[in-house]
């Protein structure tokens, strides 16, 4: 996961490692449950990449924040992300941040985003289109 220039979230395809024989049953919240060759359902130590950093705990340094930011942005979590972003508080941030939410039709979290950058411009604007009621219209 990285930053593109215009604040777009660059996303490759990260392996997730697999115990041998094991057959995918269920995701939840990032958590794998596999079946194993004998049968049995199991839990244990699989978890997706793309859900490894997302918990911040403060004292982090700032590149395991900055990851902690990138996934739970890529998994549209916004509240999460905010939170994150408040901590790292550069302008690349607030405007990723405002941008992934415009691309899901987030336009509270996009405003609250534009409102740190600060981007009166954008406020002003998403504010009109947080008044039409039809998204097709958006």
């Amino acid at each position: 996961l990285s930053l593109g220039t215009n604040g777009e979230l660059l996303i490759d395809p990260v392996a997730t490692p697999i115990p041998h024989g094991h057959s995918i049953v269920m995701l939840y919240d990032g958590s794998i449950c596999t079946q194993t060759p004998s049968g049995v359902i199991s839990t244990q130590g699989a978890r997706l990449k793309s859900h490894d950093n997302l918990l911040r705990v403060p004292g982090d340094p700032a590149d395991r924040e900055q990851q902690c930011f990138l996934q739970n942005l890529s998994l549209n979590r916004f509240v999460a992300a905010f939170k994150v972003a408040v901590a790292l508080d550069s302008k690349e941030v607030w405007m990723a941040l405002g941008r992934r939410a415009l691309e899901c039709l987030d336009i509270a979290s996009a405003m609250k985003a534009y409102r740190q950058v600060p981007s009166p411009g954008m406020v002003q604007f998403l504010e009109r289109a947080s008044l039409i009621e039809d998204r097709q219209l958006l």
